[in-house]
């Protein structure tokens, strides 16, 4: 098939929203489908995920359309207003998140005018059997939309992955996303979207019948450029006695609340059960946020902070480590949350200590992570079970680190396989291709 792309975010940009359509393009390629790709370039100044590029990558044809230089001016100011991730989790001001709403709505009109301009240079010949759109940013579906209609394609893919519309939304920024999301609803031939939970907020849908869940997963080949990442000295390995525990990402303004993680690590420092206390590597941009969950619990000195890293790095950095950290939430208002660094962290095969915020519940990414057997869940909305669960996890992974060598651990693979990229890709130009059944 002829496949177009349309996102945001492409290899090699260094961000985890730009691994899902780069890992789809490539598997699409070795399957021998022809892909092309249009997106925006690598902001200047911006590290590039070397494990992005590939020799299928290479091979797609990439059409880069920049973003218009009033965004950049946009963005610039906004950023040194202060708006930041906070803004993104609900956790700034309604003028705040109106203004960071108004600037991504600006710059998704102006890269889809010039979209759509690149596309008409595109439109020679026989039309695409099948546009994709990569959500986040409407712009991607405002042109994949405008493509299909035009007849430049045959069939659109929306690829939502999360929902448009969240509680925490102030009321013209809900309204508006409601709006649109039902347009593209409507409009596209298949929508998909990677957790079960989140279907139920995408009702137009599934009432046609074209909603589909195609999770986001890890690429196995990933696996030897993290190995060579983790073949220098460990941030660890200065004490091996010493049960180190890793996460990389950001902590949206403390919306990712790792105080449980840091209270069960005091009990048993103080208990005798973690030697001479833990270490926690961190890579991500909130460094101030993850030293306050420590210090609250007198364990700022076991963070070691290293910035922001380059994927490769920060895989390697959890590759080096005994235990690999994942935190997301999960409320009655919010659900189906899935970070798509949790796969990832399953394909490095290291125990997974997750953390799930909110109120509600039986969290999709926990019963994943059960399935598979990936380690310990704990659930804010399960405390009073979750927690001793948590400490004897911890405590059994430093006993183990007390004696010597490295952590065995086994997962269910037939389970973790279900989330590699080659068959998430396969599915997805299943979709695209019209099989009901994929």
């Amino acid at each position: 098939m002829k496949i177009l792309f349309i996102c945001s975010a492409f290899a090699p940009r260094n961000v985890i929203g730009a691994v899902r359509p780069s890992k789809m393009a490539k598997y699409m390629v070795r399957m021998g489908h022809e892909v092309t790709v249009v997106s925006p370039d690598v902001p200047e100044g911006e590290p590039r995920d070397t494990l992005l590029e590939s020799p299928e990558i290479q091979a797609s044809r990439r059409v880069v359309v920049p973003y218009a230089g009033a965004y950049h001016r946009l963005r610039g100011a906004y950023r040194k207003g202060g708006a930041g991730a906070a803004s993104a989790s609900g956790g700034a001001s309604g003028l705040k998140q109106f203004a960071r709403f108004a600037v991504s709505l600006l710059n998704d009109l102006l890269w889809t005018r010039r979209v759509k301009a690149a596309l008409r240079g595109l439109a020679g010949g026989e039309p695409f059997d099948a546009v994709i759109s990569s959500y986040p940013n409407a712009a991607p579906h405002f042109a994949a939309s405008w493509a299909r209609r035009r007849g430049l394609a045959k069939r659109w893919v929306a690829d939502f992955r999360d929902p448009m519309v969240y509680e925490w939304q102030n009321a013209p920024q809900k309204r508006a996303n409601t709006f649109l999301q039902r347009r593209f609803e409507a409009r596209a031939d298949v929508v998909t979207v990677v957790s079960r939970d989140a279907m139920e907020k995408f009702p137009a849908s599934a009432g046609a019948g074209k909603l589909r869940w195609v999770p986001n997963g890890f690429d196995p080949d990933d696996l030897r450029g993290a190995a060579d990442a983790a073949a220098g000295p460990s941030p660890g390995t200065a004490e091996p006695g010493r049960l180190v525990l890793a996460y990389a990402g950001g902590l949206y303004g403390g919306k990712r609340d790792l105080s449980p993680l840091f209270r069960a690590l005091r009990e048993l420092t103080d208990e005798g059960a973690m030697g001479d206390g833990p270490v926690f590597l961190y890579a991500g941009p909130d460094e101030a946020i993850l030293r306050g969950f420590a210090r609250a619990h007198g364990l700022e000195g076991s963070v070691r902070a290293m910035g922001v890293l380059e994927r490769r790095a920060a895989l390697g950095m959890q590759q080096g480590a005994d235990a690999v950290v994942v935190c997301s939430h999960n409320s009655r208002q919010d659900r189906g949350i899935l970070t798509g660094k949790v796969y990832e962290c399953l394909m490095l095969g290291r125990p997974l200590v997750t953390l799930v915020n909110g109120d509600m519940p039986g969290s999709e990414l926990g019963r994943m992570l059960d399935d598979v057997g990936a380690g310990a869940v704990y659930e804010e909305a399960r405390h009073d079970a979750d927690f001793p669960r948590l400490k004897a996890f911890l405590a059994d992974l430093a006993r183990r680190k007390a004696l010597g060598g490295g952590i065995t651990f086994h997962m269910n693979e037939d389970e973790k396989a279900a989330y590699a990229y080659d068959r998430i890709a396969a599915r997805m130009a299943g979709l695209a291709g019209g099989d009901a059944d994929a």
